[in-house]
């Protein structure tokens, strides 16, 4: 980590799901994220042992019959994988069975629950011998049968993702941990151990094991935080916008901020719940006040505060970003975001005084960016029914930091470089060799946060 921000150097589990497998026995193979080396490991007395070895990124450990597989990528961009089967150096771990789109219930073989997914809405339906007696709506996740009446769901209050133990025959829905601003995810269960991923605003993500005899004991269960925590978590608050109420996290340094920085997720469809974030956390210790918003679009799930989407991208959300500037602006103001929140960014920056500078990255400038774009999923949105975008217009004459891969089949870079000579004084643009959407390869995170950092402490 030699040259990144310090935050960068708390390991997590990886964020794509699943981050971990369970053995026969309960024992996890674990993931791990790009600041930790994208490789796959296995416990032991002394620590941690690496299964995978060299530069390649291996995420996302399942069992497939009785071998170990996992998704590797020859290209750190990330962008188009293979399966590959993991040996074990003669460690002796077995597959557990494992259903992988529906939970049957050992106990009662007819008692079948399954996730239904109808665009944003999200429930678990109970099927017995053909009926379906139970419905839970909000769920986010569906995990493993606890005991016979009883199923793990993980389920959305924003800013959590909170793990919840729900009783079919009764209908009774029980928070199953402590703790309010947890984010869970992939709940699984093998034999008399459950295994999940949580996070939080202050902890890093990381792996709990737990026996179900705890869980069903407990009244709610406490998980322990690691070692990395951080002193100043975010606080979730819901501002008035525009059309709708907007959910925001909101981080406050200990000193009296230099400025506030706005970041947006991408998307246009992501979202901010309460993970931690160690870009958030850098800008947090060097003195800014930072705001992760959800606007119009965003992928909020929480019924009760679900967004609609913008009737014009690039218009209805920039008016959204204008209302959270009003409600957090302390000092100057600078607005950044990845991929789609680059966009939003430089688009919001022609429209307030208060706005000095903005960085993008893995971001455009115009839509017209996005015409060599060869990913499906760029071709997709565009082609979405509904979706309409506001009028380009050139850069804002303020600074801009722009970051972006060689390699990026989303947003080429030689669509989004020609804007560089518009730019204003001050501005700096970053082409990374091998980089893909984003920033995630060590070396690029290397030439682009310290190079952030800096950048912003000509805009404070």
């Amino acid at each position: 980590m030699r040259g990144l921000p310090r935050p960068f150097a708390k390991a997590q589990l990886d964020g794509f799901e699943p981050a971990f497998a369970l053995d026969a026995r309960g024992r996890p193979v674990v993931s791990t994220d790009a600041w930790s080396g994208r490789h796959l490991a296995v416990p032991e007395t002394t620590g941690w042992r690496q299964l995978t070895s060299g530069s390649c990124w291996y995420r996302r450990p399942q069992w497939t019959d009785s071998d170990l597989t996992c998704e590797v990528f020859d290209d750190p961009a990330g962008e188009s994988g293979r399966l590959l089967r993991v040996p074990t150096d003669g460690t002796p771990l077995r597959a557990a069975p494992e259903a992988r789109t529906f939970r049957r219930n050992p106990d009662l073989p007819g008692r079948v629950a399954v996730l239904s997914k109808n665009g944003w809405s999200r429930a678990v339906l109970c099927h017995e011998d053909g009926r379906t007696p139970a419905r839970l709506d909000n769920v986010v996740e569906l995990g493993p049968w606890l005991s016979r009446d009883e199923l793990l769901v993980t389920r959305e209050h924003w800013p959590s993702r909170q793990l919840f133990r729900w009783d079919v025959t009764t209908g009774a829905v029980r928070a199953a941990l402590e703790g309010a601003d947890l984010v869970v995810s992939g709940v699984r269960r093998v034999g008399d151990v459950v295994g999940l991923c949580w996070t939080s605003t202050e902890q890093p993500r990381r792996l709990e094991l737990v026996a179900v005899d705890r869980i069903c004991q407990a009244a709610r269960l406490s998980v322990a935080p690691g070692s990395c925590q951080i002193p100043t978590p975010a606080r979730a608050v819901v501002i008035d916008g525009p059309a709708c109420r907007l959910p925001c996290l909101w981080y406050e340094p200990d000193q009296p901020p230099r400025g506030t920085i706005v970041l947006m997720h991408g998307g246009p469809n992501g979202m901010n719940v309460a993970t931690w974030s160690p870009f958030a956390d850098s800008l947090v210790l060097a003195g800014w006040r930072v705001v992760l918003p959800n606007l119009r679009g965003s992928g909020v799930l929480d019924p009760s505060l679900r967004p609609p989407r913008p009737v014009r991208y690039g218009d209805d959300d920039v008016a959204d970003v204008l209302a959270v500037v009003r409600r957090f602006a302390i000092g100057p103001v600078v607005l950044g975001g990845r991929s789609y929140g680059g966009y939003l960014a430089a688009r919001t920056a022609a429209e307030s005084a208060a706005i000095k500078a903005v960085f993008l990255l893995g971001g455009f400038f115009a839509t017209t960016d996005l015409d060599g774009a060869v990913h499906p999923g760029v071709a997709a949105f565009l082609g979405a029914p509904g979706t309409q975008f506001a009028p380009n217009r050139p850069p804002a004459a303020v600074p801009h930091f722009v970051a972006h891969g060689r390699s990026d089949q989303r947003i080429p870079v030689e669509a989004v470089t020609r804007h560089a000579d518009r730019l204003a004084s001050g501005s700096e643009v970053v082409v990374l060799a091998g980089e893909g959407h984003g920033v995630r390869t060590d070396a690029g995170a290397r030439r682009v946060f310290p190079a952030l950092l800096r950048w912003l402490d000509g805009a404070g």
